[in-house]
């Protein structure tokens, strides 16, 4: 009797430290977070919020990220990562996480009803924070950004475009669009084998007018050892073993694909 009697007050004790020290460690991520200057605050630890973590982690940028599941707050306290286990959507729960003092916010919960809240409480938080926001409907990215939102990316359009760039020109390397209130820039970077292209052969690349006839420009070289150069010399002479990246409008890139 007095044998499980002591090993019960054992595994009770065991309980309360683990408990004890689950909450020190908790009171000094709160600590850290409360200290934290021009940050960036991830709302929802979703596939979406798991690779924008994984990005900041990478660069060393702060970052803190809230969720609410249990599981996902396992997972980001394994990696390391500086969380807060509240609902987003409460205005407490953003001042805990320091967004008086935050350089930008990221919205990507599970649904748009949310996002739209939270985007709309963060902008009043902090009116200067870059706000980007993740949003399914397109009349609910307009509403973002009409409540303030800097930025809203709908993924399925997103990722819907590229897939059909991808389709229409397979060999097309990468795109990237510049949109403000005024203009919208379609970017390409695109890469060429001057093996195909022997009129280059021997010119150098400030001869070889391709601003002036395609307004394009070299960004970068690959020689035949797979050794690459960005923003090459103006006076690097070109020939058949290297491959070329260029940069400019799709228009011009389609322009100079045909002409070739």
């Amino acid at each position: 009797m007095f044998g499980v009697t002591g090993f019960a007050i054992l595994i009770s004790q065991l309980g309360s430290y683990l408990i004890e020290f689950k909450q020190y460690r908790k009171r000094k991520m709160e600590n850290k977070i409360k200290k934290m200057r021009d940050h960036y605050i991830i709302c929802g630890y979703g596939r979406m919020g798991a690779v924008i973590a994984n990005e900041l982690a990478e660069k060393n940028i702060p970052f803190v990220i809230i969720e609410i599941n249990e599981e996902k707050t396992i997972l980001m306290e394994d990696l390391g990562y500086k969380y807060i286990k509240q609902d987003a959507t409460l205005d407490e729960t953003l001042i805990n996480a320091n967004i008086k003092h935050a350089k930008g916010v990221v919205v990507t919960l599970s649904t748009d009803q949310d996002n739209l809240f939270v985007a709309m409480s963060a902008k009043n938080l902090n009116p200067t924070a870059y706000l980007l926001g993740k949003c399914a409907k397109q009349d609910t990215g307009e509403k973002m950004l009409r409540a303030g939102a800097n930025k809203v990316v709908n993924p399925y359009t997103t990722a819907g475009h590229k897939m059909a760039e991808l389709l229409l020109a397979p060999y097309l390397e990468d795109t990237a669009s510049l949109k403000s209130p005024t203009h919208d820039l379609d970017m390409v970077i695109d890469e060429f084998k001057l093996m195909d292209i022997d009129r280059y052969d021997g010119i150098m690349i400030k001869d070889s007018k391709f601003r002036e006839d395609y307004n394009l420009v070299i960004v970068g070289l690959i020689d035949e050892h797979k050794k690459s150069t960005l923003n090459p010399d103006p006076h690097t002479i070109l020939n058949v073993n290297q491959t070329i990246i260029l940069l400019g409008s799709k228009e011009n890139i389609d322009k100079f694909s045909d002409t070739i």
